[in-house]
């Protein structure tokens, strides 16, 4: 407990004390957010140039307190560290294509696709034959488990590819993938330092032992000190963005704990608000594209996708899509702890 505490805290004040020369750095090479034109028009005016790349800054708060505070490093933090690490890679190539070229679009989506599928294999490889996780699946609501196989390297790609850009779609308000990210984290912190503290984590289908518990507990902590300390300046009005370096990273890292965690499909319910945002979009598009092939006239579900979007052009601020949906992500984060809890 002391070290989650001491990892948090320390992450915490790194960025925060980082933070103006971060914000200084990224504007003198001008690392300026770029916005899809068919956004809401109040941000491509407001917002643009606002210093983005933010997710290097949270990446390394994160990773000095969970390298130096949390002394008994194990396969598994390395693993979940890793993931998150290549997350981030992939979304500073994208953040970089965006800030060279000067416009909202990035790497493709193939091009996207293929490195999750290479991100993927990484995960699927090393929890298998390093980590010893077994294919075996847990039903939550029940205690039911199934082993799937190989189906479950196919799973692994749609836990990956869909929470980290459900995540990026979270990251289009100030301050609102942050939140969100912070108190989802906070489900498995909690489940990591239970399966710690009771010694629960040697039952099957569950491998980390003690060790890799409480590993996966500080890296947790650490990150969950970064992001609050990165909302200090993220916060409306937002004085520098994640970017996709930060959202891919934070989506990564998500679906990285909830493999090792054995709880891939619990992440639907944990991350609840992600997937509403990530359909939100979907229904969009199902019903922009029904409406018009049916009657000739395009018509829209939502005012605008993600659904945050639409509750702003409703009238609401974005402090308050972002407190509201805060309440929303605790009431689905504190349901599939609830779910885990009461089944293990």
């Amino acid at each position: 407990m002391t070290r989650m505490l001491l990892a948090g805290v320390l992450a915490s004040m790194i960025v925060i004390l980082l933070g103006p020369l971060f914000i200084r750095w990224a504007q003198r090479r001008e690392f300026g957010q770029e916005f899809r034109e068919d956004g809401p028009q109040g941000h491509a005016v407001a917002k643009k140039g606002t210093p983005t790349m933010g997710g290097l800054l949270i990446l390394f708060g994160m990773s000095i307190p969970y390298w130096f505070v949390g002394r008994e490093h194990t396969n598994f933090g390395m693993v979940v560290w890793t993931t998150t690490m290549m997350c981030a890679l992939m979304g500073f190539w994208d953040d970089a294509m965006k800030v060279v070229n000067k416009r909202s679009l990035g790497i493709t989506g193939t091009a996207k696709m293929v490195l999750l599928a290479l991100i993927t294999i990484f995960l699927g490889w090393s929890s298998h034959n390093l980590l010893d996780i077994s294919t075996v699946l847990e039903i939550p609501f029940t205690e039911m488990k199934f082993d799937i196989g190989w189906g479950w390297y196919i799973l692994l790609f749609f836990v990956l590819a869909g929470t980290s850009n459900t995540v990026n779609l979270a990251d289009g308000l100030d301050g609102l993938a942050a939140t969100t990210v912070v108190i989802s984290l906070s489900a498995f912190t909690a489940i990591a330092f239970i399966l710690w503290d009771r010694e629960l984590s040697s039952i099957p289908p569950l491998t980390l032992g003690s060790h890799g518990a409480l590993d996966v507990a500080v890296f947790c902590a650490s990150l969950g000190g970064a992001l609050i300390g990165f909302l200090w300046w993220n916060a409306y009005p937002a004085k520098v963005f994640m970017g996709d370096t930060g959202s891919l990273a934070m989506g990564g890292a998500l679906a990285a704990l909830a493999v090792v965690l054995k709880v891939e499909l619990l992440l639907v319910i944990i991350g609840g608000i992600f997937v509403v945002e990530g359909l939100s979009v979907m229904l969009q598009k199902v019903v922009f594209k029904a409406s018009r092939r049916i009657t000739g006239t395009p018509r829209r579900l939502f005012l605008m996708a993600p659904i945050h979007h639409h509750f702003e052009l409703k009238g609401w601020s974005e402090t308050q899509v972002m407190i509201r949906f805060a309440i929303v992500t605790s009431l689905f984060s504190a349901t599939g702890f609830t779910i885990w809890f009461r089944t293990h």
